[in-house]
């Protein structure tokens, strides 16, 4: 069954918006009175029924509803944008399809990019989220300033990527709690006075082992490692 996603949900009716619309009929060839999945980012699906096309909206009439579970931690991952869009944008959608809990973009002393598109950052996220059979939409946060995102309430650890002799291999760390947040630098990494800014708000300094990754892979690998070790 053909899966959309909506944010105008009210009593009985779902409408679908203009791209997810065009999508419905241009694309899929779908018809009044075919029946669609349509799933809301907040855990919840649908499985609804074509009503009627109004304004180059997909009116729908909800004939079940059911909430879905969260399968993975719920992380956060803190990340300067590369200079290339499309390498950060190859993140959004892998961690989103991993499986993430928000994503933050932040302008350090070294990023190469202090704007991004974060209407097409969303397109990306809702696409990994129907593909991934994800039901949740992450939070997204635009670029902010490396100190303004530092008073940030993250629930669980707070960690910052950062190779030195301090740094502990984030495999090691125990107990790893659900939504801790992985903090990346850009391609020249961070500048001592970021890393000591960081630890004083609290943040702990890993490593993600001995290879030098570009900052796009790095959020992938930070990503995963910390789904996978996360306590229970």
């Amino acid at each position: 069954m053909s899966e959309f996603y909506a944010q105008n949900i009210q009593n009985d009716t779902i409408v679908l918006d203009e791209e997810e619309s065009n999508h419905c009929f241009r694309v899929l060839r779908k018809k009044i009175g075919d029946v669609i999945k349509v799933i809301d980012g907040r855990g919840f699906e649908y499985e609804a029924k074509i009503l009627n096309q109004e304004k180059k909206q997909a009116i729908c009439t909800i004939l079940q509803k059911k909430s879905t579970q969260i399968y993975h931690p719920n992380h956060h991952i803190v990340i300067a944008p590369t200079k290339s869009g499309d390498r950060i944008e190859w993140f959004v959608e892998k961690a989103v399809e991993i499986g993430i809990g928000g994503i933050h973009f932040i302008e350090t002393k070294r990023t190469e990019r202090s704007k991004i598109n974060m209407d097409r950052i969303k397109k990306i996220v809702i696409s990994a989220m129907k593909q991934s059979k994800n039901n949740y939409l992450p939070i997204l946060t635009g670029m902010v300033k490396f100190k303004e995102i530092l008073p940030y309430d993250f629930i669980g650890n707070k960690l910052i990527a950062h190779l030195n002799e301090q740094s502990i291999n984030i495999s090691t760390i125990h107990p790893l709690l659900s939504q801790s947040v992985l903090m990346i630098g850009p391609e020249g990494d961070f500048t001592n006075e970021e890393v000591v800014l960081a630890k004083n708000a609290g943040f702990s300094e890993v490593s993600l082992g001995e290879s030098v990754l570009r900052t796009e892979t790095a959020g992938v690998f930070g990503l995963t490692v910390m789904n996978l070790i996360t306590t229970k």
